[in-house]
């Protein structure tokens, strides 16, 4: 996305990007038709998504189709793909940064189901090396079911995805913001004639911030 015309990158080591001078919040980002408020993990250094999970994704930098609105920038589309209808089939990775699982598997016939998650380790990498600890954490977590009909398909899906900051200052507080999206959806043929394609979803976007048991009172002037 970052190589596209009109799409500028913070920097090298951050996944944030701006369309054609219009801010960060001015970018509408869809994951399987639930809108995710904020797709950044850590400031921005990694994403929300996990690429293992994608199908494909649509972006839009103008021009917008109709379905989509309440952005000035741009539309950022992503489609989830289906699980494993032939088998349980599950992969993992683990590294210094993070540690992560996918699960596919069928239900019954051309049913099926996917659960992924991930969740971060380089506070631990970093203090076993370094000797130090990192405030920063986070997780993320998707999951989907797919129903086949005789004229069309059914889906449900739900992601989660969360980050912390920890200081070990008990004067400092502690900071946490989420993402919880959920949603259903039907498609297909009502008759002969008439095709439908309907979605229902809820988002949110919370920030919570813990002062504590500190008895200092900071004040500003």
């Amino acid at each position: 996305m970052q190589v596209l015309p009109g799409v500028v990158s913070t920097s090298d080591v951050s996944s944030k990007f701006y369309v054609r001078g219009g801010a960060g919040d001015q970018n509408l980002i869809l994951l399987d038709g639930m809108r995710i408020y904020n797709p950044y993990h850590a400031f921005g250094i990694f994403s929300v998504f996990d690429p293992d999970i994608i199908r494909t994704a649509e972006v839009f930098t103008g021009a917008f189709p109709a379905g989509y609105g309440n952005r000035l920038s741009s539309v950022v589309n992503l489609t989830t793909k289906q699980g494993n209808v032939s088998r349980v089939a599950a992969t993992s990775e683990l590294n210094f940064l993070a540690a992560k699982a996918l699960v596919e598997g069928p239900i019954g016939g051309n049913d099926s189901w996917i659960v992924s998650g991930r969740k971060s380790l380089f506070d631990g990498s970093y203090k076993h090396f370094v000797g130090s600890s990192l405030p920063i954490s986070f997780y993320d977590l998707f999951f989907k079911g797919t129903i086949g009909t005789e004229t069309g398909r059914a889906s449900g899906r739900g992601f989660l995805s969360g980050d912390r900051i920890v200081s070990g200052n008990p004067d400092e507080p502690d900071y946490s913001w989420e993402n919880r999206s959920f949603a259903a959806s039907v498609s297909g043929l009502a008759n002969d004639r008439l095709y439908v394609d309907a979605l229902v979803y809820s988002s949110g976007f919370t920030v919570t911030q813990d002062a504590k048991s500190s008895n200092v009172i900071h004040s500003a002037e």
